[in-house]
């Protein structure tokens, strides 16, 4: 008990993280099939590991980046305002 309270956001982090992926990857699978099912083409698996990967780093570079923008001009003006 006492290494959960020490580390406890770090596993409610990498709990909301991984259930959240696994949604996605459920969804995401989910209308891939149907897209392949529309087109009448073949349901291949390495087609839809490429495509959840690129939608994951899609995902995360406009989230850092976001991030880092917040993170880096908030510091950028609080040295520049700074008396």
């Amino acid at each position: 008990m006492k290494e959960f309270k020490k580390r406890g956001y770090l596993y409610v982090t990498i709990m909301f993280f991984a259930v959240t992926w696994l949604i996605h990857g459920i969804t995401a699978f989910n209308q891939f099939v149907s897209e392949q099912n529309e087109h009448d083409q073949p349901v291949a698996m390495n087609l839809f590991g490429n495509e959840f990967i690129r939608q994951t780093m899609e995902n995360w570079q406009s989230e850092f980046l976001q991030l880092s923008w917040q993170i880096g001009g908030l510091r950028i003006m609080f040295v520049v305002a700074s008396p």
